[in-house]
């Protein structure tokens, strides 16, 4: 519900480079390898990713950070590398990596293994070609610089909460049938 132009920012971005490869040589343009989302907890990022990758049936894989990082460095360098190499053996394909941020903080607070081999696989010798990699954070602030330089995650969209409009339609979604008699107006304006 709701967010019709991050949804069509989002499109663009994804299905040119994933779909549309001639025209993008044609015009010499260079895709973006990476997608950054930010935004409060809650608010979609992860819903929305999911949503775009089954518009434009593209492989999904997803990480999560959080999980990832309960592996320990060593493992957590491993699955990195093995979630890039399934989304290469897959295009076209979206690696979503949620809560970015648990192992790609400032490598002044440690996890540099990690953010390194981020970083190699995003610029390494194997091209990414036909993989978008989507991030999503809440806390884009404690990033490591070096992902938000040009040709890693150079699209950053902000995903906001739900506006009066998108949280009307989010309780017919998932009202569903029993929005019937119910004051949807009443309950967006009171769920702010």
């Amino acid at each position: 519900a709701g967010l019709e132009d991050v949804k069509q920012a989002l499109l663009e971005t994804i299905q040119l480079p994933l779909l549309h490869e001639e025209l993008m040589k044609e015009y010499k343009v260079k895709p973006s390898k990476g997608i950054l989302l930010f935004g409060p907890p809650g608010c979609g990022k992860t819903l929305i990713v999911r949503a775009a990758s089954g518009e434009l049936k593209a492989s999904f894989i997803t990480l999560s950070g959080a999980e990832l990082m309960k592996k320990g460095y060593t493992q957590a360098v491993s699955v990195l590398k093995e979630s890039f190499m399934r989304a290469r053996e897959n295009t076209p394909a979206i690696l979503f990596v949620d809560e970015i941020e648990t192992f790609a903080p400032s490598r002044a607070q440690g996890g540099g293994d990690v953010v390194g081999q981020l970083l190699t696989e995003m610029d390494g010798i194997k091209e990414l070609k036909g993989v978008v990699v989507i991030g999503a954070t809440n806390r884009p602030d404690i990033l490591d610089s070096a992902i938000l330089r040009p040709g890693r995650f150079d699209k950053i969209f902000y995903i906001p909460p739900p506006d009066l409009e998108s949280r009307k339609q989010i309780f017919s979604i998932n009202l569903g049938e029993f929005a019937t008699g119910v004051d949807i107006e009443m309950l967006a304006q009171e769920t702010q």
